[in-house]
């Protein structure tokens, strides 16, 4: 492994390399997030609403750059022919997932089209007169695509989409060297295998569930991630965690911002001044997700207000907390998103909405056997391996009992399991970084030993799961003949009721008129 680090020092001499601002890179990746915001607030707001709203978010920018890198004189430097490779595989990466159906669409694809759809062929808001009903989601990430594809047509939106989804993994890449140290050859390569191959052991849980016979489907291609689904009992006991693949491919419009905010958070972990700005950056794209972060920016912020009180800086503390942009984003992006969402149905259908720890006494034995699989299987392994190196650190500890305390929970109609599934992303997210981390400190930079040589064996199991995903995907397109393979079986949900399909109180409000956001605030 010590050829890497002797390859990147000999390279950096004869190869071409390129050279990336840190902070062109911190100001995209912010961009990349405030842009559609900014342009939800203009477009489906009141004018008198939305323009300061819009405004005064673009001010609590400015402060976070200023604050964040006016004196920053970091950068990457990349070998370019490395850089071009990677920049290559990452495209070909997105391109499998199936966004913009160009691939082979996956099973939450249909509602997201349909969604895309309506966003570009209806006004914004988008209300359905034929129906009664509005269009509430988490959409802000179609934004911009939407704009284009109003503009020049449903196939170009798709260009965009698909293009805008790349740039936000391409920035997530950038942001992931930097926040890991990685500069030799065998270091940024390393971050973008992880980055594609992040993943519990799910080929092994699939494999011991088949022995026991626990496992609902057959052992094969595919990306093994239900594997605990023959636990379901009306409650989420069919515990799964997403891999880096499974979040791309499935909820693509709440991977990018989150891999993104993640990373800025861990950037700013000592800067409280931040906090609230970069935590609410990610709230309209993703909540769940959102959940998760305000975890560990809970615990920096406790750390910190220690650290004050004792040196006794109490008063800068505080003055720091209530920044102009943490003021400036809690008074713009909160209130807005906060009266959308409560559009929402899914909390409080049935009475059985809301946040819940599930039964413990319904851990009977297999479903016992079960969780602790999961978490070993999941997260525990590699999380042991890794531990000497963080056994100082709060953020691993963090990120450990977040891990373990996550699946307990169910939030939403009974049986969901968008919380375990959700929430537990920013904490799978910030283990790979630690793991990135150690492997470049105790592989890359020094000699295989017994442990490291585990870990690796480890880490090409679980890279095995997204593979055997494109794998399944290139099956499919064998065996039906055709590409791209595209389920667009929702189409519109313009003529549509809640009940008609599955899942659509995630994204239709009727009475809609009767909600504070459309009677208030909405153009």
């Amino acid at each position: 492994m010590s050829f890497f680090k002797q390859r990147s020092i000999l390279d950096t001499r004869t190869e071409h390399t390129v050279h990336i601002p840190y902070r062109l890179v911190i100001g995209v990746g912010v961009g990349y997030l405030v842009l559609p915001i900014c342009i939800f607030f203009v477009t489906w707001l009141r004018w008198y609403i939305g323009f300061p709203e819009a405004f005064a978010l673009l001010a609590g920018v400015a402060f976070f750059m200023r604050n964040t890198c006016s004196d920053s004189t970091d950068k990457l430097v990349l070998p370019l022919k490395h850089f071009l490779a990677i920049a290559v595989l990452l495209l070909l990466w997105v391109w499998t997932t199936g966004i913009g159906n160009f691939f082979v669409s996956a099973y939450d694809h249909p509602y997201r089209t349909a969604l895309f759809r309506d966003l570009i062929n209806f006004d914004w808001p988008v209300i359905y007169s034929e129906t009664g009903n509005a269009l509430i989601y988490y959409l802000f990430y179609w934004m911009i695509p939407a704009l284009f594809g109003k503009v020049f047509g449903w196939a170009t939106g798709n260009v965009v989409l698909l293009l805008w989804t790349y740039i936000g993994v391409l920035l997530a890449y950038l942001l992931l060297l930097h926040v890991c140290k990685s500069k030799t050859n065998g270091e940024i390569w390393l971050a973008a295998i992880l980055l594609f191959g992040w993943s519990g052991l799910n080929t092994v849980g699939s494999a011991i569930t088949q022995i026991l016979n626990m496992n609902l489907y057959p052992f094969g291609l595919g990306s093994g991630l239900g594997w605990l689904d023959a636990l379901f009992n009306g409650y989420s006991f069919n515990f799964f965690y997403r891999s880096n693949m499974e979040t791309l491919t499935q909820i693509y419009n709440q991977a990018t911002p989150l891999w993104i905010i993640t990373l800025l958070t861990l950037d700013s972990k000592n800067k409280v001044q931040n906090f609230a700005f970069l935590g609410l950056c990610l709230l309209p794209f993703a909540p769940l997700p959102f959940l998760g972060l305000v975890i560990f920016l809970i615990a920096f912020f406790c750390v910190q207000l220690h650290t004050a009180y004792k040196n006794r800086e109490i008063v800068p503390f505080i003055k720091q907390t209530f920044s102009l942009q943490n003021i400036l984003a809690s008074i713009t992006i909160f209130p807005v998103t906060a009266l959308f969402f409560s559009c929402n149905l899914t909390t409080h259908q049935d009475g059985s909405g809301g946040l819940m720890l599930l039964p413990l006494e319904l851990f009977d034995k297999v479903r016992t056997v079960g969780i602790i699989l999961f978490w070993i299987l999941q997260f525990g392994i590699i999380a042991a391996l890794i531990f000497t190196k963080y056994r100082k650190s709060i953020l691993y500890y963090i990120t450990i009992a977040s891990l373990i305390v996550i699946p307990l929970f169910e939030f939403g109609k009974r049986g969901g399991r968008d919380f375990c599934m959700n929430v537990s992303l920013p904490a799978l997210f910030i283990l790979m970084v630690l793991t990135i981390r150690y492997l470049n400190e105790h592989v890359i930079q020094k000699n295989l030993g017994v442990k490291n040589l585990i870990i690796c064996v480890v880490l090409t199991l679980s890279i095995l799961s997204p593979i055997q995903d494109i794998a399944a995907k290139l099956d499919t397109i064998g065996d039906l003949h055709q590409f791209p393979v595209i389920n667009d079986s929702v189409v519109s949900f313009s003529d549509k009721q809640i009940g008609d399909i599955a899942h659509l109180e995630n994204f239709l409000v009727p009475n809609y008129d009767r909600t504070a956001f459309f009677k208030y605030v909405a153009r």
